[in-house]
């Protein structure tokens, strides 16, 4: 059984909202449209443009695979609790939390620089 990975940054396999989806990403990226938490824990290294056949999402990865997504017109993290799995921004963990010290750490980033 062979696995395909959803994951691909080949333009061939973006279509024209993929597309756009990138365009607005590294618009934001150059002009400083980010959150706080963007702006803080962002690490500009190798970054590329990822598409997931599978979600339909298109996101901005990097070496430290963190990553950015918009969020509300500004380019945003898109956060993954290693404790629990939760996935989301960083705002959005106040409500998804609950004893996970991991997702308490998270939204404590954001808290600190909203």
């Amino acid at each position: 059984m062979t696995y395909d990975d959803p994951l691909t940054s080949n333009f061939e396999d973006f279509g024209y909202r993929e597309i756009d989806e990138v365009t607005d990403l590294l618009q934001a990226l150059k002009t400083g449209n980010v959150t706080p938490v963007f702006d803080n824990y962002w690490y500009n290294d190798e970054v590329k443009p990822v598409f997931n056949t599978h979600s339909g999402y298109v996101f901005l990865t990097n070496t430290d695979y963190q990553v950015g997504m918009m969020n509300e017109g500004k380019l945003d993290m898109f956060e993954s609790c290693p404790e629990c799995g939760q996935e989301g921004f960083p705002d959005e963990f106040k409500d998804m939390m609950g004893n996970c010290k991991e997702c308490q750490e998270i939204h404590k980033r954001y808290e600190d620089l909203s």
